[in-house]
């Protein structure tokens, strides 16, 4: 029997150790990212503290009153799995209702008044309890899942980990059900939760600092490939872009260019600010009437590039078209109160990688382009190859 105390006097330590470990690193997350992120930062530290607490209170129940291990261990291992699932909501900016607190609330209650119950009144009802348990932590486990798959499209790599480990947990949290399963023994149980809790502990430490990881080295990457002001790519990016479809795709594509008419005295008359704004509506506007297979680029100032591929070319007069009339109806409110509205002119050209042309080469046909649509009354689309057809 002493060495079971010391073997179990070890686990604990260790379950102490590992719980501390994972505070600190959550802890140091905290630093240089997004409020939404700094709460699921704080989630997942209460979270390493309740599974080390938790765990401590269920192991020492041989030494202590078994009502208040029971009831302490059981409510901390409940409310870990819902600070689990808070750190996801946050992770995801999910909107928090009141209800979802009352509904926290409620289940970690009754879930602890159930046990408590089952503890009390029903002679043999250890296996129940194990059985009860296990139910409760696999559907919030199953919950926190779905959320996952259902923000798949955006998830990283990251947040794929963090979908993995949760399967995972969901295998460990069986582990107290089979071994008592198979030997209805206090030991056994406690063993099998320690492993469970090492495979969870370890697991999703590493899940979860890959999760910030991961969202930080992305958060770098899309500040070096995209325009701080408007959120779309960056010249840099552009190009590369450009230049990998035109070694190997080599097939004819358009570039386009739009520029803000009149964009100075909107700066002059209203402010920069209004400028700025006026940009960024612009580049929204652009956006929204292109398709997934387009490139959009700021140029510069109040510039910006339009990549069509080859599959997109008999319909890009039409999308510019479109781009143009949307862009006209953004106004803005003068001081004396006339609305200005925005235009915009469009100019293009069909370049052929082919003909051995340069990029600087093919950008000056479509500032070709653009010049005919400035000096032709601004508001309006120019391809080159009217142009020479008029020629």
């Amino acid at each position: 029997m002493a060495d079971l105390d010391v073997v179990n006097l070890v686990n604990i330590l260790d379950s102490i150790c590992c719980s501390l470990i994972g505070c600190f690193f959550l802890f140091q997350l905290k630093r240089d990212i997004y409020v939404h992120q700094r709460k699921a930062a704080i989630c997942f530290f209460w979270l390493y503290l309740c599974w080390g607490v938790a765990f401590v209170i269920m192991a020492v129940r041989n030494w202590v009153n078994i009502e208040f291990s029971v009831l302490l261990s059981n409510a901390l291992y409940m409310a870990s799995f819902y600070l689990l699932l808070f750190g996801i909501f946050h992770w995801y900016r999910m909107k928090f209702y009141p209800w979802h607190y009352a509904v926290c609330t409620c289940h970690v209650c009754l879930y602890t008044a159930i046990q408590f119950g089952l503890l009390e009144w029903v002679s043999g009802s250890f296996i129940y309890r194990v059985y009860f348990a296990a139910a409760n932590n696999m559907t919030l486990l199953s919950v926190m899942l779905c959320i996952l798959f259902k923000h798949r499209e955006y998830n990283g790599f990251g947040e794929k980990l963090v979908a993995l480990c949760l399967g995972s947990l969901l295998l460990a949290a069986l582990l107290p059900s089979v071994a008592v399963s198979f030997m209805n023994d206090m030991y056994f149980f406690q063993a099998a939760v320690r492993l469970a809790q090492s495979i969870a502990c370890n697991f999703m430490l590493g899940a979860l600092l890959s999760l910030f990881l991961f969202n930080q080295i992305d958060r770098h990457y899309q500040s070096s490939v995209r325009d701080e002001l408007t959120g779309l790519y960056n010249r840099r990016y552009f190009w590369e872009q450009v230049q990998q479809y035109m070694s190997q795709v080599r097939q004819p594509f358009i570039l386009a260019i739009i520029d803000v008419d009149y964009f100075k005295q909107v700066n002059d008359k209203l402010g920069h600010d209004a400028g700025d704004s006026v940009v960024q509506r612009v580049a929204r506007v652009i956006q929204q009437n292109l398709s997934e297979t387009d490139i959009l680029a700021r140029y510069g100032g109040d510039e910006f590039i339009v990549f069509f591929p080859l599959q997109r070319m008999q319909g890009a007069e039409q999308t510019l078209n479109s781009v143009r009339l949307a862009i006209h109806e953004i106004c803005l409110n003068h001081a004396d109160e006339n609305m200005h509205c925005i235009t915009a002119s469009l100019g293009y050209a069909a370049c052929h990688p082919s003909d051995g042309d340069t990029v600087e080469q093919m950008v000056k046909r479509a500032d070709v382009a653009l010049y005919q649509a400035k000096h032709g009354g601004r508001n309006r689309v120019v391809g080159l190859e009217e142009i020479l057809q008029g020629v």
